[in-house]
């Protein structure tokens, strides 16, 4: 009786290194050294609204989920993400 499946050695391959959920908050007075380029996404992460934030001149495998009172300095970005979800639920009949 199996259990489990089973794979040859060969087709194992290395995970990236990247596999984190999310990277580790940068605290508020080292965020004034990063623009924030766009926030990518929204979600509740430790019981406190979150977004995902896509750093100017860094690879988007490099963005963090940062809390709102880390985006102080990043209104227009923020204004614009929620603008967009907005406009997204009224095409699906949302709103």
């Amino acid at each position: 009786m199996q259990i489990h499946p089973t794979f040859h050695v060969s087709l194992i391959e290395k995970a990236p290194q990247n596999t984190k959920q999310y990277s580790p908050r940068v605290k508020n007075k080292e965020l004034n050294k990063y623009k924030v380029e766009e926030i990518l996404g929204d979600a509740v992460l430790e019981n406190k609204q979150h977004y995902l934030v896509k750093w100017k001149g860094y690879p988007q495998l490099d963005s963090t989920w940062e809390p709102i009172k880390n985006l102080e300095n990043a209104q227009g970005a923020l204004q614009h993400y929620q603008k967009l979800q907005s406009q997204n639920q009224k095409e699906r009949g949302h709103c």
